[in-house]
Formats: C-alpha cells, sequence, structure tokens
C-alpha cells in the first residue's frame, strides 16, 4: 500500500508517516513509497522486502494460541449441548474414566490443551475443530452463530409419497 515512507537501512526497514500534513512530510524526506507492515517483527518495511511468516508458521501460532484457551465446566456443557450431547451423556463418559472424574471435579475450569479433552471429543463424536470453537465462544472470539456454523447440517429425511391410485 502507498504510504509516506523514508527507508532507514539496507534491509528496506521504514519509518511511516501517518497523517494528512503531506507538505510535512516531504519537507522532512518522506516520499510515496509502496510499504507494508512485518508479522513477524510489526516494524514497516518496503514491500518487497518485507519479512512475513510463512503460512505454516501463522497455522502454528494459531494453534499455539488456542491451546491455551480456557472455560468453565458450565459453558463447555451448555455447548455440548449445542451438538446434541446431554449433560448426563458427559457425566457419563466422565464416570468411565477415573481420571476424567478426577480433573472435571476439582477443577475451575477446562484448559483446551488438555489431552483428556480431545480423548472425551472422540467418543463422544465431537471433531476438534467444533472443540475449538467452543473454546473460541468460550472466550468471545466467535459468535453463536459462528459455532453453530461447525456443527453439520443434516437433511431432513424426505418422505416419500406414494400414491395408491397407480
Amino acid at each position: 500500500m502507498k504510504k509516506y515512507a523514508k527507508v532507514i537501512n539496507d534491509n528496506g526497514e521504514c519509518l511511516v508517516f501517518i497523517g494528512t500534513d503531506t507538505e510535512w512530510a516531504i519537507s522532512q524526506g518522506y516520499s510515496e513509497l509502496d510499504v507494508e507492515k512485518s508479522d513477524v517483527d510489526n516494524n514497516w518495511y518496503l514491500t518487497e522486502l518485507c519479512p512475513m511468516k510463512s503460512e505454516e508458521e501463522k497455522e502454528l501460532e494459531e494453534r499455539e494460541r488456542i491451546a491455551h484457551l480456557t472455560c468453565t465446566k458450565r459453558v463447555f456443557a451448555l455447548m455440548l449441548q449445542e451438538l446434541g450431547i446431554t449433560y448426563t451423556m458427559l457425566k457419563q463418559l466422565i464416570a468411565t474414566n477415573e481420571q476424567a472424574q478426577l480433573e472435571w471435579d476439582l477443577c475451575e475450569k477446562l484448559h483446551r490443551d488438555n489431552p483428556l479433552l480431545d480423548i472425551m471429543a472422540i467418543q463422544l463424536g465431537v471433531t476438534a475443530e467444533q472443540l475449538d470453537g467452543l473454546f473460541r465462544y468460550a472466550n468471545g472470539e466467535i459468535t453463536i452463530e459462528e459455532f453453530r456454523a461447525l456443527i453439520p447440517q443434516t437433511e431432513e429425511p424426505v418422505e416419500e409419497v406414494v400414491n395408491e391410485n397407480i
């Protein structure tokens, strides 16, 4: 994007002028350049020299960020209901695993990176994406509608019409 900027080193790093007084910017050595903000160090660079994270790095950072999310047991149970899993079903599953029962009974919050949640999710038919969405909803990152969009929509069974006059 074109901005008023001046290059400050051989790496293409720039100072960027934010404002409306273009006369002043030009008088200070700024010129209209194609610059971009780096997602590596948050500094401005000439676009063609701007260091950016790879898609793999961005995905890894996002996975790590989501892994640190927490939610209350109440929200967890209520969101499972959105997925068609009742509290009774959840408690029955927890009762089959002593470690899960211990953690459920003694914890205040559930942590997304707890491997027991992944095991329970598989047993309940919840995908990793849905589990991530549950925690993202609990932390205000997505709306209930966005969470519901993670739930596969089943088609209503089509009733067969039988013509008895044939």
